[in-house]
């Protein structure tokens, strides 16, 4: 869904906060802090960061 959004030219606006808070969880996601058994969870967190303005 949210790589269609991207592909259809849309994006989403979101607080510097929000954003602040999103990169420190990415950033605890790439550091191994967060563990999933599934990636896919994370690869949601990391596509919808990518199309955020």
């Amino acid at each position: 869904m949210i790589e269609d959004s991207k592909a259809n030219g849309f994006s989403f606006k979101i607080s510097e906060e929000a954003k602040n808070n999103l990169e420190q969880l990415i950033k605890s996601v790439d550091s191994g802090l967060i563990i999933s058994e599934s990636d896919y969870i994370v690869n949601a967190i990391k596509s919808f960061y990518g199309i955020l303005d």
